[in-house]
């Protein structure tokens, strides 16, 4: 089984927390791909508050809100940027988003996949931003449950 990650800032995260042996994984078997996911392929800033990576965004809309905020501080890195679609992975089970925003260009960029593996898709949605995302998947007769601010989404194949 392998399992494959996109960040475009895996570098600048720890590796300890991953490979902590209380956590039980061996992150010698992810494939990290160092690029943000969307709905296209070039590159594009992704806006970092505060030196926390882990939540840096690609997203215009979230950059501007954290812009009149005078206590959060930006920084700015040029990253690459592609579609989950342009990798052409055959059997894709299971997919799972949490980006700052942008889950929304991530599936739009990840529909022939999503509509020829049928995968389980586990997405963040704090404050419903993952609107289109979700009528999206519905329209495929994907199902979906909430837990907290996240949404799993499934489909029967018969």
């Amino acid at each position: 089984m392998a399992a494959v990650a996109f960040s475009s800032v895996w570098k600048r995260i720890s590796l300890r927390k991953a490979s902590d042996p209380k956590n039980n994984l061996d992150v010698s078997l992810i494939n990290v791909y160092p690029v943000a996911l969307s709905n296209y392929i070039g590159s594009t800033d992704l806006i970092v508050p505060n030196n926390n990576t882990e939540h840096g965004t690609i997203v215009n809309e979230r950059y501007k809100k954290w812009e009149r905020n005078k206590r959060i501080k930006t920084q700015s890195y040029k990253v690459a940027v592609k579609t989950l679609d342009s990798y052409n992975f055959a059997n894709v089970d299971f997919i799972k988003i949490d980006t700052e925003q942008s889950e929304n260009e991530i599936i739009e960029g990840a529909m022939q996949t999503i509509k020829r593996d049928f995968p389980v898709i586990f997405m963040e949605n704090k404050r419903s931003e993952a609107r289109e995302a979700v009528q999206a998947l519905s329209s495929l007769g994907y199902k979906h449950r909430t837990y907290k601010a996240d949404m799993m989404f499934t489909k029967e194949i018969k």
